[in-house]
């Protein structure tokens, strides 16, 4: 998933797709020292910072620890998200994140290192939601978003859990959405 941060703003070309929460986002990692510094593009892997990319490594994408099993449910109104960590010594208190990721978007980019360039994007966080744990059976409910501006090509779904206190995910899950919702 891609968080655009509006740090490189003031260059003269505002990015449609980023956020000030997403920038905060990010400043809550490095303050954490999962990454070492606010920076673009920052890659995080598992909760932590990957700089493979730079020497072009693969990253380590190996399943960990199993910690439960992960659902979600959407009717495209409401997403409906459930953890079983039963039997797993889960007994912190979880938060849970709901994303809409577009693929295909197109950008004409005004100014800066792209200047003049049409990128095309996949993985664009458009929507992102998280609340903490509100029953003791790690059970959440949110509402799906369906006012985009953006033309996306394709609508993606994630929801992911971490602990209270800890940003790295325990599980996560995802699938394609209709392109209009």
């Amino acid at each position: 998933m891609v968080f655009h941060v509006d740090y490189w703003d003031y260059l003269g070309w505002r990015d449609t797709f980023a956020d000030p929460e997403f920038t905060q986002r990010q400043q809550n990692y490095a303050g954490s020292g999962r990454i070492s510094s606010v920076y673009t593009p920052a890659i995080v892997i598992k909760g932590n910072e990957w700089r493979g990319f730079f020497r072009r490594h693969q990253p380590d994408l190996s399943v960990g620890e199993e910690t439960g099993t992960l659902s979600l449910k959407t009717d495209l109104k409401f997403a409906r998200i459930s953890f079983d960590s039963s039997g797993y010594g889960i007994n912190s208190k979880l938060t849970a994140h709901l994303a809409v990721l577009g693929f295909g978007i197109e950008s004409d980019i005004g100014n800066g290192e792209n200047r003049g360039r049409t990128l095309v994007e996949d993985f664009v966080v458009l929507d992102h939601n998280s609340s903490q744990q509100q029953t003791a059976h790690h059970q959440w409910q949110f509402m799906v978003p369906s006012n985009w501006s953006i033309d996306s090509k394709r609508l993606a779904i994630v929801a992911w859990v971490s602990e209270l206190n800890n940003p790295a995910p325990l599980q996560a899950v995802g699938g394609w959405l209709p392109a209009k919702i």
